[in-house]
């Protein structure tokens, strides 16, 4: 962990929580750029911030601060604290900035064909996808699926998830998100039928040209037939 993080919680919280007003966010924001200014200040804040692994570390709005300053900077983050991260967000923005920051090392990816999830070009990212289609199993082993109406609401959950995962990745935009979104619509798994209806139903409220980009940017199931 970073005990120089967890420690200045109030302060990045102060800085960047509106709920304290303009005023106060705007003075701890000075403070901030001065200690930047110390000689050897921002390097030192960055290798603490790769240190951080408790998600509660900091608050939601620090996280969001620290997020965009890790993806402008380059910093790389610890991937277990990402993987929960991005589990504990439900705005498809703020996961596509966890998205960034994490696969920001491989975003030189130059092919939007990915044939399966399992091809995507970072172990972060090929990991998440993997745990979107992946049937979770209960204490006694057996498949979520396999069980009644309550635990049928909490695989609902799950595909949720896995659509707010897929709008991240269009919103990402880098050619090796757009590349994961791609073969995640192709991946056959129990949840590929909704994922692809509301792939359907999203392009349905955008005019023609935009919806046949989409589509040949994704090449979903069955668009290399139609003509």
């Amino acid at each position: 962990m970073s005990p120089l993080f967890y420690l200045a919680s109030d302060f990045v919280d102060r800085m960047t929580n509106p709920s304290y007003g303009t005023r106060e966010n705007e003075e701890y924001a000075s403070k901030f750029a001065q200690l930047l200014r110390s000689e050897g200040a921002e390097y030192i804040l960055q290798e603490e911030a790769g240190k951080i692994s408790d998600v509660n570390t900091l608050t939601p709005y620090g996280w969001i601060w620290l997020l965009n300053w890790a993806r402008s900077a380059r910093i790389l983050l610890d991937a277990k604290l990402l993987a929960t991260l991005i589990e504990q967000w439900q705005s498809p923005i703020v996961m596509a900035l966890i998205i960034d920051v994490a696969t920001q090392a491989d975003q030189q990816e130059i092919s939007l064909r990915v044939r399966h999830i399992e091809q995507v070009g970072n172990e972060w990212l090929r990991d998440l996808l993997i745990k979107c289609v992946t049937i979770q199993k209960n204490e006694k082993g057996e498949d979520e699926s396999t069980r009644g109406q309550s635990e049928s609401y909490q695989r609902g959950i799950d595909i949720n998830f896995a659509q707010n995962v897929f709008i991240a990745l269009l919103q990402s935009g880098s050619i090796l998100s757009l590349a994961a979104a791609g073969a995640f619509l192709r991946h056959q798994w129990s949840g590929q039928g909704r994922l692809l209806e509301f792939f359907q139903q999203r392009l349905a409220l955008l005019d023609e040209d935009t919806r046949v980009l989409w589509n040949e940017i994704l090449n979903p199931p069955g668009y290399e037939n139609r003509g």
